[in-house]
């Protein structure tokens, strides 16, 4: 059986082939180095390896097609374009002055190269000059990429981490304005609450905006021992027979300090009082007035319940976060909500509804307003005589840094509630498709210390955001994937 030399085996060839590449690009560049950077007088180009390797493709399929152009004239005439390009004016002229060369000396087989053999060599420089010049690109583009990822991913991140510290600064939940916000009305249009709520300032008859502040609270009393107590129970709002303004408070605007009033009855014992007062030739008090002196408050007959009206169902998710600080002698309100609108950066083939708050043309702004709370009676010192200072919270005005448009105060500006007065928390590239608050226990606590263990437990929110950036963004980062869901649990502060 007769053997094969190693030199008639293919495989042999193929390795010899790709060592001898990979050496002679290293040859190649050592040739580029030294005649271009090093300015060596170049040398003529001569066979090597990668040469070599060229001359075994080429031979191979078809053999008969590839006879006459060589791999060496291929090689040489890379070599030579390289040069020309380079150093033409050196390498060029010295082959012309060297008149020691004989026509022979300059024959194809030592300088000279077909038109193929340099067409050839052009396709196969270009090739590989592509396909390297493509690597280093898709290299730079996923780096870039990669990092712009990153840092898109990390701004999100950050700006939640902005937000829980507001919050975490913001104290406990705001029972009072949430129990407001029940009887005003709960309709949602453009990702918030339809209807402004008077944020306090204002009772039944008031006009916002206006120095008409309305009626200041009013209480709840049962007229007979039962079953009224049980109904005071649930609060006295909503049922006019047994609260001193004698309707349903549905759909009105609520005095800040009334959610606390519906955990007490202020006439427990259930009797006319207004009956005994005329026996005692003390006439036209009213019922629930025990010691007859023209106020039903601080009597004998005052019953702390610890019983009262939830504001919000349990493991609901609320659309706006009310939180209130009560830690300072001027207690401080913060109030987050959601303001969907059309981007204006969006495509005309991208739709907005920016009543029901849905689209992809719409973007939405978490907005942010802070109230400071302020002891000047019913009507706010407006005008300033009237300014009452009792020791209880009753005005809230605008903080610093927040333009409000309503009536002065002794002290400041009232709010509204128009989109004006909101501040955006966001940078206006960040999009909040979504934002859900969902609140536990949905009733203070302190007031309602029969309700048992749920309401004895420690405030906390549970915050559900969708973010993402605005179209304007989205054009410059090139970043089309869908959203970024963050759900973050936080204890409130007392």
């Amino acid at each position: 059986m007769s053997t094969r030399k190693p030199r008639e085996n293919l495989w042999f060839h193929v390795y010899l082939l790709l060592a001898g590449f990979f050496s002679s690009i290293w040859n190649t560049f050592q040739m580029i180095y030294s005649t271009l950077i090093k300015k060596d007088s170049p040398k003529k180009i001569t066979s090597n390896h990668l040469l070599s390797s060229i001359h075994f493709i080429v031979h191979q399929f078809p053999k008969k097609f590839w006879q006459h152009p060589t791999g060496i004239g291929m090689g040489r005439s890379i070599g030579t374009l390289l040069l020309y390009i380079f150093g033409k004016n050196r390498f060029f002229g010295e082959i012309t002055e060297n008149k020691s060369l004989s026509k022979k000396g300059r024959s194809l087989s030592n300088w000279g190269f077909t038109l193929i053999e340099m067409m050839i060599s052009i396709t196969l420089f270009s090739g590989i000059l592509l396909v390297a010049f493509s690597a280093f690109g898709n290299i730079a583009h996923l780096k870039n990429k990669i990092v712009s990822d990153v840092d898109v991913y990390e701004q999100l991140y950050v700006a939640v981490e902005n937000l829980s510290s507001i919050i975490k600064d913001g104290g406990d939940i705001d029972y009072e304005e949430y129990f407001n916000r029940s009887l005003v009305g709960t309709t949602l249009s453009g990702g918030h609450y339809q209807t402004i709520s008077g944020f306090g300032n204002y009772g039944f008859g008031g006009v916002i905006g206006s120095t008409t502040f309305g009626d200041d609270v009013y209480y709840c009393r049962s007229s007979s021992p039962t079953p009224a107590n049980s109904v005071i129970g649930n609060g006295c709002a909503l049922t006019g027979s047994i609260n001193t303004s004698n309707i349903s408070q549905s759909g009105i605007f609520q005095r800040y300090g009334e959610y606390k009033l519906q955990f007490t009855d202020f006439n427990s014992r259930g009797n006319n009082d207004t009956n005994l007062c005329i026996a005692r030739g003390k006439p036209g008090m009213s019922l629930g007035d025990q010691d007859c002196d023209g106020k039903i408050t601080g009597d004998a007959d005052d019953e702390s319940l610890g019983l009262g009206p939830s504001v919000f169902s349990k493991n609901t998710a609320l659309p706006e976060l009310y939180l209130i600080n009560k830690s300072t002698s001027n207690p401080t309100r913060i109030l987050l909500r959601l303001k969907i609108e059309r981007d204006p950066d969006a495509p005309s083939s991208a739709t907005c509804d920016t009543q029901a708050g849905t689209g992809s043309g719409c973007i939405g702004r978490l907005q942010m307003l802070r109230l400071i709370g302020r002891d000047l009676g019913s009507s706010h010192g407006n005008p300033a005589a009237s300014a009452t200072f009792d020791g209880k919270i009753d005005t809230w005005e605008c903080q610093s840094g927040f333009t409000c448009s309503g009536p002065n105060s002794l002290t400041g500006t009232l709010p509204t509630g128009n989109d004006s007065e909101w501040i955006d928390v966001f940078s206006k590239d960040i999009t909040v498709n979504s934002a859900q608050f969902f609140l536990n226990p949905n009733l203070d606590y302190t007031l309602a210390w029969k309700d048992g263990a749920d309401s004895l437990a420690n405030s906390y929110l549970r915050m559900s955001l969708r973010l993402w950036y605005s179209w304007k963004k989205r054009k410059l980062i090139n970043l089309w994937a869908p959203e970024v869901n963050i759900t973050t649990s936080l204890n409130l502060r007392k």
